[in-house]
C-alpha cells in the first residue's frame, strides 16, 4: 500500500473521496437504459423506427439548447468582464 503522501503526489483521491464502484444497473442512467431495452423488445419494427426518430429529434433539440445556453452564458461573461475591466 502506498503512503498517503505518495498517493497525494500522484493525484490519487484521499480515502474520504473514494467512492465504491456502483453496478451500472443501479445508476439512474443504467435504469433508463434497461427500461429502454425492455421497451424496445416489445415494439414492432414500425414502432421502433418511430422511437428512433423521436430519440433523434430529442437529441437535436438538446444540442440546440446547449448551444443557446452556452452563447447566453458567454455573452453574460463578456458583459461582466467589460463592466469590471472596461473603460
Amino acid at each position: 500500500m502506498k503512503s498517503t503522501v505518495t498517493a497525494l503526489y500522484y493525484g490519487n483521491p484521499p480515502p474520504c473521496e473514494r467512492k465504491p464502484p456502483v453496478p451500472a444497473a443501479e445508476t439512474p442512467l443504467g435504469q433508463v437504459k434497461a427500461a429502454r431495452e425492455a421497451l424496445a423488445a416489445t415494439l414492432t419494427p414500425a414502432q421502433k423506427a418511430l422511437l428512433e426518430a423521436y430519440d433523434t429529434a430529442q437529441d437535436l433539440w438538446a444540442e440546440e439548447e446547449q448551444r443557446t445556453r452556452f452563447a447566453e452564458g458567454f455573452r453574460m461573461g463578456v458583459r461582466l468582464g467589460a463592466e469590471c475591466f472596461g473603460e
